[in-house]
């Protein structure tokens, strides 16, 4: 493999992680409304192994370039500069940095939801508490006026005075 090869698939892996970025950050609007703690997860283990991936690459090309090299004949083209490999590798660090923040803000995010969410489950609890005493008064006003109704029928309302 050519170092031009190497750059060439170097920058074609920069272009794909710039996609899927723009890709995650869509989903991740979309997803902070669903809570999906799983895909987070799978997108973790696809930067993961997508980082992996890239750094296998590298040292593979490296390796290769170091055993593919003969002395006794030079290279056509010419050796790419440490300048484009410094800011290739600059620009996969980068575009990870963003990666991780982006995935470091979605965690906080989903946390502040779970709080909200357990503070109305708390709340939610406890009007439900009030509705059951609400009733219980109900049931227990509705019988004394019950018993009142009867009482005051027993009475007669119209008697003769001695």
């Amino acid at each position: 493999m050519t170092a031009s090869t190497e750059k060439r698939k170097l920058e074609e892996e920069i272009a794909e992680l710039k996609e899927r970025l723009a890709d995650g950050s869509k989903r991740q609007t979309e997803r902070l409304e669903g809570g999906d703690q799983d895909t987070v997860a799978a997108l973790r283990r696809e930067l993961e192994e997508r980082s992996a991936e890239i750094d296998a690459l590298r040292k593979k090309s490296n390796r290769e370039a170091t055993i593919n090299v003969e002395p006794a004949r030079p290279t056509p083209s010419p050796p790419p500069s440490k300048h484009d490999s410094n800011s290739a590798r600059d620009e996969i660090k980068g575009l990870k940095s963003v990666a991780n923040s982006l995935s470091v803000s979605f965690s906080l995010t989903v946390g502040a939801f779970r709080h909200i969410i357990q503070e109305l489950q708390k709340e939610n609890q406890a009007v439900k508490q009030q509705a059951k005493l609400m009733e219980s008064e109900n049931q227990l006003l509705s019988h004394e006026t019950l018993q009142l109704r009867q009482v005051c029928r027993s009475y007669p309302i119209n008697q003769a005075k001695p």
